[in-house]
Parts: structure tokens; C-alpha cells; sequence
């Protein structure tokens, strides 16, 4: 009883909560990114499915940016509640988020690109750093 206690008092450590209003940050800017690219939507036609048959990279890259949007909201939400699968979700936004950058640079090459990949390359250095992932490590400290 008295561990469970003390488990839920432990402060949480100024790099965490640095890290969990920067995935916040970038879980908004994504969503605002899916918004963004649902506006670039050619109408082209009275038919409906003219239009999604037309659009569907459109279509698919703003499902892609609202759905990693979502993950960094949870993975903000889990930073700042210390989860124990909050790095990890963390670790596989920002890989995802390279994957999303590099076919966009490919493709398109659109404005915020590089933004994303130098966000997501910072997002993996302070993730790695050595307080963080004590924090979210599951192992008892003596085996550390």
C-alpha cells in the first residue's frame, strides 16, 4: 500500500513535462496539417465519386496527419500522466512521422516538410535522453 502511494507522489521530472507540452505541440500542429491538406481537395466534378477516385493521396495523407495528430495528443496525455507505453507511443509518432515527411519531400516537397523532419529528429534526441527513459523505464531500480 505504501509503495502504490508513494508511486503516484514521485515528481515528475522537468524534462518530461517539457516533452509532453512539445508532443502536445506537435499533435495539434498535425491535426492542423490534415486540415490543411483536406482544403487542397480539387472539385473537379458533380460526382462524388469522381471527386474521392481524384483525391484519394489527398484524402489519405490528411487521414494520416489527423490520425498521427491523435497519437501525439494521447502520447502528450500519457507524458504528462507518466503511462508506462507513453515513450514508446512517443518514439513511433516520430518514426511515422519521418515516414510521412520523406514521402511528402518526395512527392510534393511542401512548405513544412523540413519542418517536420528537424520537430521529429529533435523529438528522438530529447526522448533518448537518459532522465526520460528512466522515467518510463519498467524495471526496479536496483536492476538499472
Amino acid at each position: 500500500m505504501e509503495v502504490e502511494k508513494s508511486k503516484h507522489l514521485t515528481k515528475r521530472p522537468w524534462t518530461v513535462t517539457l516533452l509532453a507540452i512539445l508532443l502536445l505541440v506537435e499533435g495539434v500542429g498535425l491535426i492542423y496539417l490534415g486540415g490543411f491538406n483536406i482544403n487542397k481537395i480539387a472539385l473537379l466534378s458533380n460526382s462524388f465519386l469522381y471527386i474521392f477516385a481524384s483525391n484519394i493521396p489527398v484524402i489519405l495523407r490528411s487521414a494520416g496527419f489527423f490520425a498521427l495528430g491523435l497519437l501525439g495528443v494521447l502520447a502528450s496525455i500519457g507524458f504528462f500522466r507518466i503511462w508506462r507505453y507513453a515513450w514508446i507511443s512517443a518514439m513511433l509518432l516520430q518514426g511515422l512521422c519521418m515516414i510521412i515527411a520523406l514521402d511528402s519531400y518526395f512527392r510534393d516537397k511542401p512548405f513544412y516538410v523540413f519542418i517536420l523532419m528537424i520537430y521529429s529528429i529533435t523529438m528522438v534526441i530529447y526522448l533518448n535522453y537518459s532522465e526520460v527513459i528512466l522515467t518510463f523505464r519498467t524495471k526496479y531500480p536496483a536492476e538499472i
